[in-house]
């Protein structure tokens, strides 16, 4: 018996005569090996609790309610992880070589024991969910680790090479000014961030070798777009303008991987976050439900502050000069 569960074990007499086991005989012993936690899998697309968005404190029980109805409505919208990550087939990116260029194959750069084990974990992450995959290119770009704000790390492919062989894209970014006066004049504000944005843009299978990367222990190729190529962000605002069409500066903003919406009153911000919700379902691209901002009074918009009062200068800005030291020498 194993935690009172009773478990069978076959035995076998590899001897040429009889062997008689009598009661209380020990014919094997156990030893625990390894201990492994208990881990619940998480069904896929479970619908979203006010544990997974955030509770907009200026609505009330009814329309909270509303709002959380709304996005379970639209729940293959939202990613609440990687296995649940969008792929949309409004756009592939494609990388052109400048004529005479060369493949170049870094080394991989060096990297402590536990940055190493820190890596072998992103890219299996990636293998495990079809973002990256086996290489025979000739290219090969060195991998190093950035730490976010909140102390994990991301893994980043040094494409500068690549990138000096790579012809530019032309397409218009996103512009903070023409964001800032569109969204002048109204009450409430919702914000939707892409979860993984440029993981959500597949590659044709002419880039995908350019993109091979390098590790201390081995190397891939990349199947979706990524971070550090040097036409990703057109190809993204391509692709986000194509994913909202006519929605686009009528009932919603895009600035590269977020939504900006609008609205004088819960009533419209209601439908507005509707059709938009609507156009990224048909998109097939996914949002991450835990940094998204639905009904809020005021938000944060890249270090400025927007409410129904206007446009000033954010927490951000306002800290810095606060705590900006004072002069101790006239000159």
């Amino acid at each position: 018996m194993v935690n009172e569960v009773q478990i069978q074990v076959p035995v076998k007499n590899d001897s040429e005569h009889a062997v008689e086991v009598q009661a209380n005989d020990i014919l094997a012993r156990r030893a625990v090996v390894a201990q492994f936690p208990q881990v619940k899998a998480e069904p896929l697309n479970r619908p979203l609790t006010y544990d997974d968005i955030r509770k907009p404190e200026c609505l009330n029980t009814e329309q909270q309610t509303e709002l959380l109805n709304l996005v379970n409505e639209y729940r293959s919208c939202f990613a609440l992880n990687m296995s649940e990550l969008g792929c949309t087939d409004l756009g592939t990116m494609d990388i052109t070589i400048k004529p005479g260029s060369e493949p170049f194959a870094a080394k991989p750069y060096r990297v402590s024991r536990n940055e190493r084990e820190e890596i072998q974990r992103h890219v299996q992450v990636w293998r495990d969910h079809g973002i990256v995959e086996d290489s025979t290119s000739a290219y090969a770009a060195p991998v190093l680790l950035v730490r976010k704000k909140s102390g994990e790390s991301r893994l980043v492919v040094n494409y500068r090479r690549l990138n000096d062989q790579t012809v530019k894209q032309v397409y218009p970014l996103p512009n903070i000014d023409d964001l800032l006066e569109q969204m002048a004049g109204y009450r409430m504000f919702t914000v939707l961030d892409l979860a993984h944005a440029y993981l959500q843009i597949p590659l044709t299978d002419a880039a995908k070798p350019l993109t091979s990367f390098i590790t201390p222990d081995g190397t891939g190729q990349f199947t979706r777009m990524v971070f550090g190529l040097k036409n990703a962000p057109f190809e993204f605002t391509k692709v986000m303008d194509r994913a909202i069409g006519r929605l686009k500066n009528r009932i919603v903003i895009n600035y590269f991987d977020d939504y900006f919406i609008p609205a004088r009153d819960w009533e419209e911000m209601k439908e507005r976050l509707r059709q938009v919700l609507e156009a990224l379902v048909a998109a097939k691209l996914t949002l991450r439900p835990t940094k998204c901002i639905f009904a809020a009074k005021s938000i944060e918009c890249l270090g400025f502050e927007l409410s129904a009062d206007g446009v000033r200068p954010g927490v951000v800005k306002l800290r810095a000069i606060e705590e900006f030291p004072k002069p101790k020498k006239r000159t």
